[in-house]
């Protein structure tokens, strides 16, 4: 859990980027949108749920959350709690757009699936079939398979988009500049949850299909399935119920900036949408791909999306788009999203026909854990305790910085690449070169060798930084107490 925290915010592409006339339905009036539909639920259950929401929101400093609870495949209790926009106190609803981060890569993986039915796409087949110039610098690109991007073992490195462009040639911009790339391991031999990867499988259904990958999920999975607030970039014009993103930084909430970046939308960066919308493509899942008015996938397909391609944990693993494991001594299927401003998290139960997801306008493991907890509470489970806390009171340590000289240098960190420490300004603070454009992490000291990490849009925000020397002489970062890269 500590490598996740520490990179939670910046593990996935961040921002929020482009929007079109053929990717963006007319939105619909907030007052149409509540969905108590089939097999509503008790009044009890839905005071639980909503007694159990609104004491973690607290707990988590969320300002806003919207909540997807499917039942028997139908949607039974779509609704928003909290504020889209604490300054102009707009309430969140079932029909707030809020950016969903990497949940998006389903939706990817779905759009390939559809092109590997068609015969378009051979999923044992290397990437440069569809993209024959695409190589990375260590020579091994030509050797990724398609099954390997979606599973997140071809060895592409773990990159993060901050912020970027938003023409139409982005996307092949950013797959071609993989050129300058290695990979971390040979394909297939190992598991990177990588960004850069969607990236490419975005590319090969832009390539494959002749539109652009926007289009292309517009007219074969957002139309299709009636997602009528989804869009890729933030919608055009004022009446649409747009959320405002919010980070939590040295204890305080804050309006978080939009960042654009189209060339990572494949991996979500910017797919806005709301629960309602959220609602109707988890019921096509759980109906094996049968959407209300037509179907966007095989039921033989989703099952192999749903099958382990490659393990994560001792009791974890990846499919095509999807984590796979248990909760609550049930098999799940899930995932998560985060980006700079807001978050969510979707949890499939196929075999229980039930499915819980949520959208929050600030990012994070705990509204995550949120989803969980209601899952909880519908398969009559004890929900998981809340996640601790990490916010540490503004420190009154007057520091030496003379001590901190033993600490400055470059640190190797296991797949993020290197981090530089220095002294500035009388700051301890460190370049965080995992995202692009790269970002400075400060240090707060709270004693000679006890650090908080602090930054304005909240990434890493919180994690417990410490240094410890070895007999042989070398330094070692240590985040919440576990070793996490040497100095060089």
């Amino acid at each position: 859990m500590m490598m996740k925290r520490f990179v939670l915010a910046a593990a996935l592409s961040l921002g929020a980027s482009w929007s079109t006339a053929h990717a963006e339905p007319s939105l619909e009036s907030c007052s149409s949108c509540c969905l108590e539909t089939e097999g509503s639920l008790s009044a009890q259950m839905k005071e639980r749920i909503d007694k159990f929401v609104g004491e973690r929101m607290q707990h988590g400093h969320i300002p806003g959350l919207s909540l997807v609870v499917l039942r028997e495949g139908k949607p039974v209790y779509v609704r928003g709690y909290g504020s889209s926009n604490l300054a102009t106190g707009e309430p969140m609803t079932s029909c707030s757009l809020v950016s969903i981060g990497s949940t998006t890569k389903s939706m990817t993986a779905l759009a390939l699936m559809q092109l590997v039915e068609q015969g378009r796409v051979d999923l044992e087949a290397p990437v440069t079939r569809y993209i024959p110039w695409f190589q990375t610098a260590d020579g091994k690109g030509s050797s990724i398979l398609v099954k390997q991007l979606l599973s997140h073992t071809s060895g592409m490195p773990a990159k993060s988009l901050l912020e970027g462009t938003t023409d139409a040639g982005a996307l092949e911009r950013r797959v071609r500049s993989f050129s300058q790339l290695s990979l971390a391991f040979p394909p297939g031999q190992g598991w990177m949850y990588s960004n850069t990867g969607y990236a490419v499988l975005g590319l090969i259904v832009q390539k494959v299909s002749g539109m652009s990958y926007e289009l292309y999920l517009a007219s074969h999975v957002i139309h299709p399935l009636m997602m009528k607030h989804t869009t890729f970039g933030p919608p055009e014009g004022t009446t649409a119920p747009l959320a405002q993103g919010y980070v939590w930084t040295r204890g305080e909430t804050r309006p978080a900036p939009m960042l654009l970046a189209r060339e990572q939308h494949p991996a979500g960066s910017s797919t806005y949408t709301s629960a309602r919308d959220v609602s109707s493509y988890l019921a096509a899942l759980l109906a094996k791909g049968q959407g209300l008015h037509s179907r966007v996938i095989t039921p033989e397909s989703l099952r192999e999306m749903w099958q382990p391609a490659a393990a994560t944990s001792a009791t974890g693993a990846y499919g095509y788009g999807w984590e796979l494991g248990s909760m609550f001594g049930r098999q799940a299927v899930y995932h998560d999203g985060s980006v700079v401003g807001s978050g969510s998290m979707f949890i499939l139960f196929p075999e229980e026909n039930l499915a819980v997801a949520t959208l929050a306008n600030l990012n994070g493991v705990h509204q995550q854990e949120l989803a969980k907890g209601v899952a909880a509470l519908m398969l009559g489970a004890e929900p998981p305790p809340a996640p601790p806390l990490v916010y540490r009171p503004p420190s009154t340590f007057v520091p030496d910085t003379s001590v901190w000289e033993k600490y400055v240098g470059n640190y190797l960190l296991p797949i993020y690449g290197v981090m530089r420490l220095y002294v500035s300004s009388g700051k301890l603070l460190a370049d965080w070169t995992y995202t692009t454009p790269a970002q400075v992490l400060e240090l707060e000291p709270y004693g000679d060798n006890d650090f908080v990490i602090r930054h304005h849009l909240g990434i890493n925000e919180g994690v417990n930084v410490s240094f410890q020397s070895a007999p042989d002489g070398q330094v070692y970062l240590l985040l919440d107490g576990q070793p996490f890269g040497r100095r060089l």
